[in-house]
Formats: structure tokens, C-alpha cells, sequence
């Protein structure tokens, strides 16, 4: 649960992220920032309140968390270009396959 005075960090679109201060906690949204730069969070998802339009940006618990994220997002994206039109390496097994599905929570067909 968010708490008035926390720094979240905070990724807009289309400029470079920066610090923000929760300011103000509701049921629902969050207030982030001061003056023109307030943005209001949803509490659950974290993105700012597009109001109507797509969202303008989202925080993070830390600057660290955003990099984690960014940094999953890149190898994931590797590894689904790697696999996607590849055959299967030699010396794999069912078993091995199996395993790796497991770990990435993918379910059997």
C-alpha cells in the first residue's frame, strides 16, 4: 500500500523519468507530484489516469524495479525471436522441454 510522503519513481511517455513523492492516497488513485506535474495513479496497475486518453506514463516502486522490468521485457522479447521459426536443438528432450514450459508457466497444448 502506497503512503503520503513515498518516492516512487516515475516513467512518463514522452520525456525522461524522474522522482516523484506520493502526495495523496485514495480508495482508487493515488496523487503523485506537484503543480503542473501531478499526475493521479491508479492503485492497482500503477499507470497515471489518461483520463479518457492513453496512459501518460507509470511509476515504480524504485528506479531499480523500472530497469528490472525493462531489462525482462528486452530478453524476453530475445528469447521469443530466437525460438519462434527455430527447429529444435539437437540433444533436447520431451523432459527438457517440459521442464522449460513448467518454469515459464506455459501450459501443455
Amino acid at each position: 500500500m502506497l503512503k503520503v510522503g513515498q518516492k516512487l519513481w516515475y516513467v512518463p511517455r514522452r520525456s525522461a523519468p524522474y522522482e516523484v513523492e506520493v502526495t495523496k492516497v485514495g480508495r482508487k488513485w493515488a496523487t503523485v507530484g506537484e503543480g503542473y506535474r501531478a499526475e493521479r495513479i491508479d492503485l492497482e496497475t500503477w499507470y497515471a489516469d489518461g483520463r479518457g486518453y492513453s496512459s501518460p506514463g507509470r511509476c515504480y516502486l524504485s528506479q531499480e524495479d523500472y530497469v528490472t522490468e525493462l531489462d525482462l521485457s528486452r530478453l524476453w522479447a530475445h528469447l521469443q525471436r530466437e525460438i519462434q521459426y527455430s527447429r529444435c536443438p539437437g540433444g533436447v528432450t520431451i523432459n527438457d522441454i517440459k521442464q522449460a514450459m513448467e518454469l515459464l508457466k506455459v501450459s501443455e497444448p
